[in-house]
This record gives structure tokens, C-alpha cells and sequence, in this order.
């Protein structure tokens, strides 16, 4: 036929072969005999190696649209419609992007048929690739659960300061866990340093000074440091099942390996297996530490001058919060408080922001009539709140969303239905193991709904803006006193809740104040309560 032709690959990221064993290599050496056979022209090979076949988007995949566009392809060759994607949801959104394109697909060789019988044999064929990515996974889980009640370790990696052993004990080969000596020294290091310095901030920059690295070869920062003197595996504890793996509820990059490459605390306490391991660290010597690391954060909270802007307040440099802080001057015997771009407070090692620290009171009085202008004049809100509004309520974005929470609903019920049907059958799976999964499914259909539930409210631009403006002039009717008159923490209270960010720019003392819907309905509710003030106060 003559055809330009690509190959389209994928692995899923538990192994670097699947199921049947066939890695991204033996897949485009099958391809490559078809295309031969057919006698058309390998263009390009698009590789998707470690990435789950649940997700829409994969490089690869993503750069073989991008050139079918371009025209330089005509076919693709896959070994088979598992490759493509796994649950029929998935399948027929990839399809239909290369039909729209005009692509050929080719499924082991063969033309894929788009006759009445082709569609049935492809939708069944959907279904077991469906349901046989499910049975792999209930298997896993359930053997994992079963190891882990067994005493057995699963784990692939380790928390700075251990390290995983294969020890024979009987017949078989045991995981166990022990103490890496290296790394154990550069803990109880942390464990002594964090007394002298403080502060987790001080420990990281000692810990650069000396050259001393993570596992990974990087430096240390305040987060980590605090992250191994809060764990207390370091006391000997060590655990499965404390976290389970969810899809991100943000999405913060482009691709991802797999669906689920999040995770969140296990609501159930009582499924959490504990094992006893060695132990770096006394618990007695935790115990003290966490006390002083409340200590700390307690006399952070604990600070003498008020900032009406301290969480809301962002440098127009660089997009880093600000934050309010005092310097004294011995001169007059004072204090004077300023906002500084919290880049510049950042881990020692990084570049930091042109943005030097301002005055606070110039800031606040410039934020302040900002804002007073809005309350005075509704339609004002428009303008500040355009920001917002694009970033949240694009139409393309919202119907991108709904439609692909529409798609996971649709995957949940179906997954409801497999784990229902596996529950029937007996002595075939562990019962357990299924309630757990049903009651998570369960758990993730009702948050999905919910947010399915904000996406339809959130219908038109148009809607929110005349909602805007009447929030804004309902406000000010219940605002019948000076807002002068409020006092520093009902600013504040007013602010926090009303703006979602307000963006600062110290060369030119410029303000872009971007609010929200829920914020405007935040800021009616202190209204109502300051009416009820007003009253006390005559």
C-alpha cells in the first residue's frame, strides 16, 4: 500500500515488560514484520515505555498526533488494542483522535474494521483488556496485603538512613530491613544539629556547608530535614498501608506515568500494618525533638507585629508569596516592618528574587484603597477578578474537565461492577481485600460527583459576573459604617476571605487585586456579622 507508516508502543510502568512479556522492542519488531508484509514505509517508531494504559495523555502518543497533523504519517501499527490503551473509555478517545486525523490503524497487522462487526469485536475485546488490567491489579493488592500480614516487607525503597536485605530463612529469601551506617550517622547528625541550630532551615545549610548530600545526590532543604526528624520510622516503626495510591487532585504536570500517582492518608486506621525494625533513633531523644519543633512553630505564630497582607501577598517578579517581618533600629530605639519575596528566604543554594523588601505600611494603604474602590464603585470587581475568572472558568478548560470526570465516573461503575461480581464467586479472592476496594471506589465516586457538582454551577462567565457585582452591592448595603471604622483583624478577616491573591510590584508601588465568587460571598458573611458589631458599638 505504500503507506507512510508508524509504530506505536507502550509498557505500563509496574515492570518494564507486560503481562505477556513483550517489551517495547518485541512490540516493534512484530510491527515491523507487518509493515514489511504490507509492504508500507516505517516513518517514525513512538515509544510510551512505563506509562499506564488508563491515561489519556502520553508523550509519545502526544508527538504522534503532532506529526500526523503535520501530515508525515498515514498508519499506525500496534500489536494489539491493549497497547493503546487499557479500559474502553480510553481506547475510544485515542481511537477517535486518529480517526480524526484520517490515520489508518492497524491492530497485529490487520486493518482495523470499521464496520458494525468491526465496532463489536473491538468493544468486546475492550472489555477483556479492561477487565484483565483489573485482575492484575486485585491480584497484586491482594498479595501484597497478604505478604504484608504475613510480617513480610514490601517495600522497594527505603527511608533515608536503611537499607533493604535478602536473608534466607528456611526455603525462601526474606526482605528485611537494617540500618545503612553511612546514612544512619547523617540522621542522628540532623537528630543533634536541630538543638543547636533551631531552626530546620539552619540544619539544611549546615548540612550544605559540609557536603553532605541526600540519597539522590541533592541538597537538603528545610522540608526534607523536618520530613526525617517528624518520621518516626527512625524510632523503629516501620509500616504498610498507611497511605493509599489516588489520582492527583491537581494536575501540576503535563504527563504522568501512571493514574494513580498520588496518594492520600488511610481513612481506615485499623488496616495499617506495623513491623518492628531496627531503630536509629530513641524514642525518648523523637519525642524531645518534636516538642522543640512545636516550640518553633509555636513562637513563628506567636509574632508581635500584625500584617494585614502576610498569605495573600505575592511579588510580581517572580509569583513567590511575601511575608511580613520586622527589623529594629538601634538609632531610634524602634521597630520597622517590612514584606519580603519569600524566594529570597528560600534554600540558601538557590537564585533569589531582584524584589527588595518594602515598607508595609505603603503596601497595606495601597491594598487597602484598592479595595475600599471596589466597595464603592460594584463594577470594579469585574476588572480585578478578570484574572481569576480565566484561570478558573475558561469554557474549554471546564467542558475538558467535566468530560474527563464524566469518563472516570463512567470507569468507577465499572470497576463497582467487576468487584461486585468477583465477591460472588467463592474461595477465588480474598472478600477483604474487595470491601476495601469497594469502599475506596465508593469514596473517590462521591468526591468526583462533588466536584462535577462545582463545574455545573460554574456554568458561564456571564452568571458569575452579575453574581459578582450583586454580591459586591449587597455588601455594601450592610456596610452602612465607615470601613475605615473596621478594626486591623476585621480587615484582615475581610481580605483573607474576599481576594484569592493580591499581585505587588515594588518599582512602581503597582497592585493587581484578583478575588473570587466564594470569596465575595466570604466577605457578605463578615458584613452581616460586622452589621450585628455596628449595633454593639452604638
Amino acid at each position: 500500500m505504500n503507506l507512510k507508516s508508524a509504530i506505536y508502543g507502550r509498557v505500563s510502568p509496574s515492570s518494564k515488560k507486560s503481562i505477556e512479556n513483550e517489551t517495547i522492542e518485541d512490540q516493534t519488531e512484530k510491527n515491523k514484520k507487518f509493515i514489511i508484509r504490507n509492504n508500507d514505509i516505517l516513518v517514525d517508531i513512538y515509544p510510551d515505555d512505563q506509562y499506564s494504559g488508563h491515561l489519556e495523555r502520553r508523550p509519545s502518543f502526544d508527538r504522534l498526533l503532532e506529526d500526523a497533523k503535520l501530515g508525515r504519517i498515514e498508519s499506525v501499527y500496534i500489536t494489539k488494542i491493549d497497547r493503546l490503551a487499557r479500559d474502553p473509555g480510553t481506547q475510544i478517545y485515542c481511537l477517535k483522535e486518529l480517526k480524526k486525523l484520517n490515520l489508518k490503524v492497524f491492530l497485529g497487522g490487520e486493518l482495523l474494521d470499521d464496520t458494525p462487526e468491526g465496532k463489536l469485536l473491538l468493544g468486546i475485546l475492550g472489555q477483556f483488556s479492561e477487565y484483565e488490567a483489573s485482575q492484575i491489579v486485585i491480584r497484586t493488592t491482594n498479595g501484597r496485603w497478604r505478604k504484608a500480614r504475613a510480617g513480610k516487607i514490601i517495600a522497594s525503597v527505603t527511608r533515608y538512613g536503611f537499607k533493604l536485605e535478602w536473608v534466607k530463612r528456611g526455603d525462601e529469601n526474606i526482605k528485611i530491613v537494617s540500618i545503612d551506617e553511612n546514612e544512619s550517622k547523617v540522621v542522628l547528625y540532623m537528630f543533634d544539629l536541630i538543638f543547636k541550630c533551631r531552626s530546620c532551615h539552619q540544619v539544611a545549610k549546615k548540612l550544605f556547608e559540609e557536603g553532605i548530600k541526600t540519597r539522590n545526590g541533592k541538597n537538603w532543604d528545610a522540608t526534607t530535614v523536618k520530613g526525617v526528624l517528624t518520621d518516626k520510622t527512625y524510632t523503629g516503626i516501620w509500616h504498610y498501608g498507611k497511605r493509599l495510591a489516588v489520582e492527583p487532585k491537581k494536575k501540576r504536570k503535563t504527563y504522568y506515568r501512571c493514574l494513580n500517582s498520588s496518594t492520600m492518608a488511610n481513612p481506615n486506621k485499623d488496616d495499617i500494618i506495623y513491623y518492628k525494625i531496627p531503630a536509629i533513633v530513641s524514642k525518648e531523644r523523637f519525642d524531645a525533638v518534636q516538642e522543640l519543633l512545636k516550640e518553633i512553630s509555636k513562637r513563628r505564630v506567636e509574632t508581635k507585629r500584625f500584617y494585614l497582607l502576610n498569605g495573600i501577598l505575592r511579588c510580581a517578579k517572580c509569583g513567590a508569596k511575601m511575608y511580613g517581618r520586622s527589623l529594629y533600629d538601634k538609632r531610634y530605639n524602634r521597630y520597622y516592618t517590612y514584606y519580603y519575596c519569600s524566594t529570597n528566604s528560600k534554600p540558601f543554594h538557590k537564585a533569589p528574587c531582584p524584589t527588595n523588601q518594602v515598607r508595609s505600611k505603603d503596601v497595606e494603604k495601597t491594598v487597602w484603597e484598592a479595595v475600599q474602590n471596589i466597595f464603592h464603585n460594584p463594577e470594579n470587581i469585574l476588572s480585578c477578578n478578570e484574572a481569576y475568572l480565566k484561570e478558573n472558568y475558561n469554557q474549554d478548560k471546564i467542558a475538558d474537565e467535566k468530560r474527563l470526570l464524566l469518563a472516570e465516573l463512567e470507569k468507577i461503575r465499572q470497576n463497582k461492577i467487576k468487584q461486585l461480581e468477583l465477591y460472588e464467586i467463592d474461595d477465588v479472592i480474598d472478600k477483604v481485600v474487595i470491601k476495601e476496594r469497594l469502599n475506596f471506589l465508593s469514596g473517590k465516586e462521591q468526591y468526583l460527583k462533588k466536584k462535577l457538582e462545582v463545574i455545573d454551577k460554574s456554568a458561564t462567565s456571564s452568571e458569575m459576573n452579575k453574581h459578582l457585582v450583586e454580591s459586591v452591592k449587597e455588601f455594601g448595603k450592610l456596610m452602612e459604617i465607615d470601613l475605615e471604622k473596621m478594626t486591623d483583624i476585621e480587615k484582615k478577616e475581610l481580605l483573607m476571605g474576599m481576594l484569592v491573591y493580591v499581585e505587588f510590584d515594588p518599582d512602581n508601588m503597582g497592585v493587581n487585586v484578583v478575588g473570587s465568587i466564594e470569596g465575595i460571598d466570604t466577605a457578605n458573611k463578615l458584613g452581616k456579622k460586622l452589621e450585628v458589631l455596628k449595633l454593639l458599638r452604638t
